[in-house]
């Protein structure tokens, strides 16, 4: 698992919550909940550096090399078929996670050397966590609170310290929905 983006600030502030008593559990449903979003969209989502080699059919022309994570912040190198190829002879699609040959060329191996994902909403670099994936985790981490706290479902609870609203429209599928659209799909 990456490194986790969600800011517990944002959880107590979505939930209402402004004391500390309850930031552990907070946190808890923080990291699992950044867990799913990565189990979901098959991918570290947070940035990091990767190299990818790959193994393709051999006698087949290509323009381009999909890499399993994007978006892509910075490539190092790129090797076909040991080969290093200058970065003047390909252009990348960052947000796509693609890098396109100015030329066609025909390889068995390729080797890319990548930065890519992304930096927490708050952070000075770019690219930031695009902001409806991050508020659904948010949410989800909401989710988890309220299934923690036995609390799903209920309209209101009041007591000597607390009162609690739970919106009967949670809509669960809404929120793995939002972070669906955010699946990388392998293409070999």
């Amino acid at each position: 698992m990456s490194a986790n983006l969600l800011e517990l600030d944002d959880l107590k502030s979505y939930l209402g919550i402004s004391d500390t008593s309850q930031d552990t559990i907070l946190q808890n449903c923080l990291n699992a909940s950044w867990a799913m979003m990565e189990r979901i969209t098959g991918r570290e989502l947070s940035q990091a550096t990767y190299t990818e080699t790959k193994y393709w059919k051999p006698f087949k022309r290509r323009y381009t090399i999909i890499t399993d994570n994007a978006p892509i912040i910075d490539v190092t190198s790129v090797k076909l078929d040991d080969t290093t190829v200058e970065d003047d002879y390909y252009l990348i699609d960052e947000e796509a996670g693609i890098i396109r040959f100015k030329f066609d060329a025909e390889f068995e191996k390729s080797e890319v050397n990548y930065k890519a994902g992304w930096y927490g909403p708050s952070a000075v670099e770019t690219p930031r966590i695009p902001m409806d994936l991050y508020w659904a985790g948010i949410k989800l981490a909401a989710w988890e609170f309220y299934k923690k706290k036995g609390r799903l479902g209920v309209k209101s609870i009041s007591g000597v310290n607390e009162s609690i609203t739970v919106y009967d429209d949670f809509d669960l599928q809404q929120i793995i929905g939002a972070i669906e659209a955010y699946r990388r799909i392998r293409v070999d």
